[in-house]
């Protein structure tokens, strides 16, 4: 069963989301963090790379 585009949309948008929240928080609480802008990036290309791995393995369960 493949995801459909906005479901995997939603998931990385999620995951991102969640990503940027904890560098915010991280900034906010810990005096000697900062929030990087390319963490919130990295962050969100895990998660792409996540659901493309999982939807490929379905693929080839599938076969």
């Amino acid at each position: 069963m493949r995801w459909a585009a906005g479901q995997a949309l939603a998931v990385v948008l999620v995951c991102a989301g969640y990503g940027g929240v904890i560098e915010l928080l991280q900034a906010g609480v810990a005096p000697t963090r900062s929030a990087e802008w390319l963490d919130v990036l990295a962050n969100a290309a895990g998660a792409s790379l996540a659901v493309l791995f999982i939807q490929g393995l379905r693929y080839m369960k599938q076969k």
